[in-house]
């Protein structure tokens, strides 16, 4: 998937932002410059990452909201800023909602309406079975 791609790509740029300054801090010889780019580097590619999400909410939040609970600190806290931009941008989640509940719903449709081997529906007359009526 695309978004996924680009996704890991921006997290990548933003690990590579980190180790950097930590060397910096280490050695000490890095220049205030060289911090305003790398701070200016996160901000952009933060944002980034919040425009990328916003457009491709529907699959692009599915497959990154893991950072939100990765057990590195830095990329949980990166996740939160994104995720803090796109609610700040307006974005709408109601069609993220209704496609999941939709999702489980069909799952449960299948099951419920499943063939057996003679064409019956064995667990739908199961259901019938135990499940009063005034609660169908």
């Amino acid at each position: 998937m695309v978004v996924c791609r680009y996704f890991t790509l921006f997290m990548n740029l933003l690990n590579d932002c980190s180790e950097v300054e930590d060397e910096g801090q280490t050695v000490g010889g890095r220049k205030r410059g060289m911090s305003r780019r790398l701070a200016s580097l996160r901000h952009c590619t933060i944002l980034a990452m919040s425009n990328l999400l916003n457009a491709n909410v529907d699959s692009g939040l599915m497959h990154s909201i893991g950072l939100g609970y990765h057990k590195d600190l830095q990329t949980r806290a990166t996740f939160m800023e994104v995720l803090t931009k796109i609610l700040q941008q307006g974005t709408e989640f109601d069609t993220l909602a209704e496609t999941v509940l939709a999702d489980r719903f069909e799952r449960l449709v299948e099951l419920v309406t499943m063939m057996g081997d003679q064409g019956e529906l064995p667990i739908a007359m199961a259901l019938a079975n135990v499940v009063p009526g005034s609660q169908w």
